[in-house]
């Protein structure tokens, strides 16, 4: 399965590898999904993953690297004309029109809420989840 996850999901599940967003990552991991992105939504995750605030959770350089290491196969340069609530989410956004993604992963509340947004995703086959549910329809 082919899937973007936020930035929040990342760091979530770094920080805390047994919840929902910690098992997602190991699906990355593993081989079970594939994580997609783009290189804007790849220097968010660096930027967030490099603050000390998250640094103080564990999260080292060789975690951030291991991230990176598993995004790059699919880091084209995406631009979004799509209208969200917070402007910094059309970099996930974006990375799912332009990979093909089939769903977006987050926590998000202003992605997971927004109702125009998610019908024009569903429009193109991409579901937005949160975590908990992702990992249900995994099966995990």
């Amino acid at each position: 399965m082919r899937v973007v996850l936020d930035t929040n999901v990342w760091v979530s599940g770094l920080a805390f590898p047994e919840g929902p967003p910690g098992r997602i990552v190991d699906a990355v991991r593993t081989g079970r999904i594939r994580a997609l992105a783009s290189w804007s939504l790849a220097e968010e995750i660096v930027d967030v993953l490099q603050r000390p605030a998250i640094r103080d959770l564990g999260i080292t350089g060789e975690i951030v690297v291991e991230v990176l290491l598993l995004i790059a196969p699919c880091l084209p340069g995406v631009e979004s004309s799509v209208p969200v609530r917070d402007p910094g989410d059309s970099r996930v956004v974006a990375s799912a029109l332009e990979s093909g993604a089939e769903v977006i992963v987050t926590g998000d509340r202003d992605l997971l809420d927004d109702r125009p947004l998610r019908a024009l995703l569903a429009e193109k086959g991409i579901e937005v989840l949160a975590p908990a549910v992702f990992l249900r329809r995994l099966g995990a």
